[in-house]
C-alpha cells in the first residue's frame, strides 16, 4: 500500500491543536500569571476552536513514491503504481535527501477545509476579529495535521521521516506546487481531498498545504513541530518556534 488517508473527526482535531501553537500563529504573547491575556482575546480563541469542532472538515492524505535519482538541483521520483517519473526542482530537497540517503518520499496533502474559509470570509466585513481568529485556527489545524500525519506514516511504513519540506520554502520554487499535486492525484485522487492548485500556484481552500517527507534510516525523533523550524532557512521569521522550549 502506497497511499493512505487519516480518519479525522473535527471535534478531536480541534481539541488536539496545542494552545501554544495557536497563540504563536496569532502572533500573540503567551500570557502568564503576571501578564494574563485580555479576556476578549481568550474568548475569540475559544469561539474559533468551538466553531471548528462543530463545523470543520479536516483532511490529510499521503502517497509514498520512490526516489529514482538525486541531482544537484532536482530530485526524480517514480510513482510505484503508474511508473511515471516526476522531477522536483529543489536544491534544498536534493541536499537534504542526499544527506539522509532517502530511498522514498512521502507526499502529504493537508487542509482545514473549505467550510472554515467560507465562514471566515463571511465575517471579514463586520467581524474582522472573529475572521482573523478563525483563519489562524485553520493554520494551526493544518500544522497539527502535518505533525500527526508524519507520525502516522512513520509507523505505517516503518521508516524515519525527515522534517517537512514544500514548494515555496527556501530553495524550492512555488512553481512545483502543481507538479506535486498532480503526482498525488494521479496515484489516488482521495489523498488530495478538496485541495486544488490555483493558477497562482497557491492552494484552495486557503488553509491547505502540500508537503514532502524524505525517509531515513536514522533516528529523527518525534518532535516534528520543533524539527521543522530547525530545518528551515527562513530566519528571521515571525512564526519561528523557539528551538529549546519543550511543548
Amino acid at each position: 500500500m502506497n497511499a493512505t488517508t487519516l480518519s479525522l473527526a473535527a471535534a478531536d482535531v480541534a481539541q488536539d491543536v496545542r494552545e501554544v501553537e495557536y497563540t504563536r500563529l496569532l502572533q500573540q504573547p503567551r500570557g502568564d500569571a503576571d501578564r494574563p491575556l485580555d479576556a476578549r482575546l481568550v474568548e475569540l480563541g475559544r469561539e474559533a476552536r468551538a466553531w471548528y469542532a462543530t463545523h470543520g472538515r479536516p483532511h490529510a492524505g499521503f502517497v509514498r513514491v520512490a526516489v529514482c535519482a538525486i541531482e544537484d538541483a532536482a530530485v526524480r521520483v517514480r510513482d510505484p503504481q503508474t511508473l511515471a517519473e516526476t522531477v522536483l526542482s529543489s536544491t534544498s530537497l536534493a541536499e537534504r535527501l542526499a544527506h539522509a540517503g532517502s530511498e522514498h518520499l512521502v507526499l502529504g496533502a493537508f487542509t482545514a477545509g473549505e467550510e472554515l474559509e467560507t465562514e471566515a470570509t463571511a465575517n471579514w466585513a463586520e467581524r474582522p476579529d472573529r475572521a482573523w481568529y478563525l483563519e489562524r485556527f485553520g493554520a494551526a489545524v493544518v500544522e497539527h495535521l502535518r505533525e500527526r500525519g508524519r507520525a502516522h506514516c512513520a509507523e505505517l511504513w516503518n521508516v524515519g521521516l525527515l522534517a517537512p519540506n514544500a514548494p515555496g520554502y527556501v530553495g524550492w520554487p512555488l512553481a512545483d506546487q502543481t507538479a506535486l499535486f498532480e503526482l498525488m492525484a494521479a496515484h489516488d485522487a482521495h489523498t488530495v481531498g478538496p485541495i486544488r492548485p490555483l493558477p497562482s500556484q497557491m492552494l484552495f481552500p486557503k488553509n491547505s498545504l502540500l508537503s514532502v517527507f524524505g525517509t531515513t534510516k536514522h533516528d529523527v525523533g518525534s518532535s516534528s513541530h520543533i524539527v521543522a523550524c530547525h530545518a528551515c532557512a527562513l530566519d528571521p521569521c515571525a512564526y519561528r518556534r523557539a528551538p529549546a522550549r519543550t511543548r
